[in-house]
């Protein structure tokens, strides 16, 4: 469990695929500091298991799911990635409860930095299926950071990015057409996946419940 506060940024220092064996390892000295073998830790938003801690380098291996789900293709040698360790208990809940299991990969559609004076905004796109999941002031995770969904288009939507997160995650590094982690609150998906099982056992359809005024 984790609550989408990166605690650090860390840097990718190999990506290794033999198959569909991947391994990965990061250089990241605070949060080596503070893991042992067996620890989870937030990747970008994958909660990922070390495997291998040797000095400042945590190596992990890449399930198959988080593959297919997950916007690995950020894992390139030198690339910036939010860490967050796992949540204790009697740590503060700073963000929202993140389970770490990526739900879908989002394209960046535009980026603003935040300043001094202005907050940032980020504006993505999810792939089709997943637009009942956005709720306007609803939280979301993106590469594994805690946000505030601000508004929502149809399958984008954008949040105001603080000048503190924009500097210390690695948003700064987004630019249009990439793609990155998406975790939607688990609470909506829970509600949401029982209101979908009560509407099918009942013969409706959520299309059905809005033309009769719900």
């Amino acid at each position: 469990m984790f609550t989408g506060i990166v605690g650090e940024i860390g840097v990718v220092e190999r990506l290794d695929r033999r198959g569909t064996h991947v391994k990965l390892a990061i250089n990241a000295h605070k949060t080596a500091s503070m893991s042992a073998v067996g620890d989870s830790i937030a990747v970008n938003g994958a909660c990922l298991t070390v495997l291998h801690l040797k000095g400042d380098i945590l190596a992990f291996d890449i399930s198959g799911e988080t593959l297919r789900s997950a916007a690995t293709s950020s894992f390139v040698k030198g690339a910036r990635v939010n860490l967050e360790t796992a949540l204790c208990a009697g740590d503060k809940l700073g963000g929202h409860f993140v389970l770490g299991h990526v739900d879908a990969a989002g394209k960046v559609v535009s980026t603003k930095p935040a300043g001094e004076t202005s907050d940032g905004n980020l504006e993505i796109e999810i792939p089709e299926g997943f637009e009942k999941l956005l709720i306007p002031k609803g939280s979301i995770a993106v590469d594994g950071v805690s946000l505030t969904i601000a508004n929502v288009r149809g399958r984008r939507f954008d949040c105001a990015v603080l000048e503190y997160t924009w500097s210390n995650t690695t948003f700064g590094d987004l630019i249009p057409g990439l793609l990155v982690n998406l975790e939607f609150d688990y609470i909506v998906k829970s509600v949401h996946s029982a209101l979908a099982g009560m509407i099918d056992s009942a013969g409706l359809s959520f299309e059905r419940l809005k033309s009769m005024g719900y």
